[in-house]
């Protein structure tokens, strides 16, 4: 396809010739007018043309372009209609500033805007010299096409998406309905962002984070959002249960910032992901009402491993939640407990289990108890003072016991006979039952052997059974 034969069927009557007549004709009439890009391009915007294709038009432009090196191109490029756009029309030339904003994309960015402003994109399938011309100008600044950027976009999403999705926290997302965004869109949003914004934050109030339940949230209100990576069935649904969504994860959702709005799958990210969905630490307990023993032994043990707390993954602030979680059994109740009011122990080598009340916990394994011991301060007590705290306070609830309350006097005597700092310490605790039924230090007890004290003392009072 010849530009001679182009622009004559375009209504522009043109001869092609030898040089040595185009000469002759210089010399014998100046006046004759020869084409170049700068005489074409006034033809063009005083009386505009109409071509057979976009081919032809676009050959049309190519040598419109070709002077681009002269002073004067900027002043004759004003009004020229040849500017292909995405949807197959042609856009006019301006001045910065005139006219209506038109972008020149990488392919990324023209998969992102083609379906959506295709009239407002500059058609990326032309050929590479045209497109070089064209970058060129949108790169000089001083026409009405501008190179695509982070903000151009962040200024068009209310014209690329439905009013409703405007500052929506979340809401559902049909991208197979009219109106909505597709995946393809989705996904090429999150490939822009990945290659050409730094700084993804400028677009926080916008919910374009697809969740797994067909939902999408915003950006900036995502804090409960976790990576879907490999869960089990058991803690999908405990997250569930206590308030967390789940990133979708067939849609390539990755940024070097997403880490900033969106939960790890990791012990970290499930405790920021429960401290974003309580208030309070009084709240986190009533997040597990409804949640099973099997799901939160199975949360403690995801918890509980050796490298996020090697790794100095966990922080005080994780420390603090993981206190207040109701993941650990125990002994007595078998209920879930906090490590809170009361403090938590161990449970002591050689003691029965009966012996324990609800502050000693249950632990799974030994480095589950390493870490117990090691970074919350969860240990077990000394004999002596598990007895003395923990037992002997208790002694009115084994005295339907006759055995029990007899190994516990046992005990309390070998105590006694292997460690004499402990005699004094039960001198003071209120481990005896005296006559009148009340629990009292042996301090304030009398031997009732002696007839004189009798005589003194109330029996009542001052004597054991």
């Amino acid at each position: 396809m010849e530009l001679v034969e182009v622009l004559s069927q375009a209504g522009l009557p043109m001869i092609s010739v030898s040089k040595p007549i185009v000469d002759g004709f210089v010399d014998a009439y100046p006046s004759v007018h020869l084409l170049n890009p700068h005489f074409l391009k006034n033809l063009l915007i005083r009386r505009k043309r109409g071509f057979r294709s976009k081919e032809e038009a676009v050959l049309v432009l190519e040598y419109s372009l070709s002077d681009m090196g002269d002073p004067s191109f900027w002043d004759k490029l004003e009004g020229l209609a040849l500017l292909p756009m995405a949807n197959g029309s042609f856009t006019t030339f301006n001045k910065r500033g005139e006219g209506e904003r038109v972008f020149f994309t990488s392919q990324i960015e023209f998969d992102l805007l083609k379906d959506s402003i295709p009239h407002l994109v500059v058609d990326n399938s032309l050929p590479d010299s045209v497109l070089k011309k064209l970058h060129d100008i949108a790169y000089s600044a001083r026409s009405n096409m501008y190179l695509f950027t982070r903000n151009f976009l962040l200024e068009l999403l209310p014209r690329i998406l439905a009013p409703e999705w405007q500052h929506a926290k979340q809401l559902y997302w049909f991208p197979e309905q009219q109106g909505q965004p597709s995946v393809e869109w989705m996904m090429s949003l999150w490939k822009f962002f990945r290659h050409s914004c730094e700084d993804i934050s400028i677009f926080a109030k916008w919910p374009i984070l697809p969740l797994v339940d067909g939902k999408v949230v915003q950006l900036g209100n995502a804090s409960n959002v976790i990576r879907d990576e490999g869960w089990s069935e058991n803690m999908y649904s405990l997250l569930q249960r206590l308030g967390c969504f789940f990133l979708r994860p067939d849609l390539q959702i990755e940024h070097p910032q997403l880490a900033n709005f969106v939960q790890e799958s990791t012990a970290a990210g499930v405790l920021n992901a429960v401290q974003s969905v309580a208030s309070n630490f009084q709240d986190i307990k009533e997040l597990f009402v409804n949640t099973s023993l099997a799901e939160t032994h199975e949360l403690c043990s995801f918890i509980f491993q050796s490298k996020w707390f090697s790794g100095n993954q966990i922080t005080s602030s994780h420390m603090n939640t993981i206190q207040n979680l109701p993941i650990f059994e125990s002994y007595k109740s078998r209920e879930l407990v906090n490590f809170t009011n009361p403090r938590k122990w161990l449970k002591p080598e050689g003691v029965h289990e009966y012996l324990l009340n609800e502050s000693f916990i249950r632990t799974e394994s030994a480095k589950e108890k390493s870490i117990l011991v090691s970074y919350f301060d969860i240990r077990e007590p000394q004999k002596a003072e598990f007895y003395k705290d923990h037992v002997l306070p208790r002694m009115s609830e084994f005295l339907s016991q006759p055995a029990v309350v007899s190994a516990i006097i046992r005990d309390v005597k070998l105590l006694i006979e292997n460690d004499n700092s402990m005699r004094a310490a039960l001198y003071e605790t209120p481990f005896v039952l005296a006559a009148n039924g009340a629990w009292v230090q042996p301090s304030r007890l009398y031997d009732p052997r002696v007839p004189e004290l009798h005589k003194l003392l109330h029996k009542e009072t001052f004597f054991s059974f």
